[in-house]
């Protein structure tokens, strides 16, 4: 999913808040990936935000 738009992500720290308030973090986009996965089984909409470094 965003692992191919996203590379050299090591200073990267993923929020994800679901519809329920609930914060998850991710440290890599396979994490992102998986917990995105999750909340759409789930169908709860959800916002992520990126903090750090992102190298392109």
């Amino acid at each position: 999913m965003l692992s191919s738009l996203l590379q050299g992500d090591s200073q990267v720290k993923y929020i994800v808040v679901d519809q329920e308030g609930k914060t998850h973090e991710a440290k890599t986009t396979e994490e992102l990936d998986r917990i995105i996965s999750d909340l759409k089984a789930r169908n709860l909409k959800y916002e992520v935000k990126a903090e750090g470094v992102v190298n392109l």
